[in-house]
């Protein structure tokens, strides 16, 4: 019984031996490279966790995120009163009874939690980041990193139904698009603590 042991063993060490062993020689061609011409499929950008983006979280300001100036086709957006240390509150000239709400950080299983949830994910990919989109009273987008903590861009409705759905998920839209332009490797600067 102990040979069958040695003689298996020595048979897998014999298969597996060349395993490691290195390669020489150049890659063969592929169609781009024998016609000379360039490859017509983009470089896809390598996604990054959302610490690369974001910085430290226990650190990281929300108001920071956003770039008022950034959020197109609404009139003046002003940062408005404090909510919390986890959301930034924005108002918005052309739909004063709205209140925009960026900064809120969540981890999730997978973007099917979010589709699970009621949202739907916008077809474009941007930079390695995917978005979400959820509609009810109000409207929520999401922006989900590689490692799959979100960020969350609210836009929320009075109670009275004065600003239509459309009309806050187009102000949802200019502002993850105005988070995203704003997102580096570099973070966003810290919050003050005393």
């Amino acid at each position: 019984m102990g040979t069958r042991r040695i003689g298996g063993l020595a048979l897998a060490l014999a298969v597996t031996a060349g395993c490691g062993a290195e390669i020489s020689g150049t890659p063969a061609a592929g169609p781009a490279a024998a016609t000379g011409a360039e490859s017509a499929v983009p470089a896809v950008r390598s996604p990054r966790p959302a610490v690369e983006f974001l910085g430290d979280f226990t650190t990281m300001d929300p108001c920071d995120l956003l770039d008022p100036a950034g959020v197109l086709g609404f009139g003046a957006v002003t940062e408005g009163a404090p909510v919390s240390f986890d959301n930034c509150r924005y108002d918005v000239d052309a739909l004063p009874e709205l209140v925009l709400l960026v900064g809120r950080l969540g981890r999730v299983p997978s973007g099917r939690v979010l589709e699970a949830d009621g949202a739907t994910e916008i077809p474009v990919p941007r930079g390695g980041l995917r978005v979400y989109e959820r509609r009810d009273a109000d409207c929520d987008r999401y922006i989900l990193f590689a490692d799959l903590w979100m960020l969350a861009v609210s836009a929320r409705r009075p109670a009275d139904g004065a600003t239509t759905v459309d009309a806050a998920c187009g102000v949802a839209a200019a502002a993850v698009d105005a988070v995203i332009a704003g997102l580096d490797a570099e973070g966003t600067p810290e919050r003050v603590t005393w």
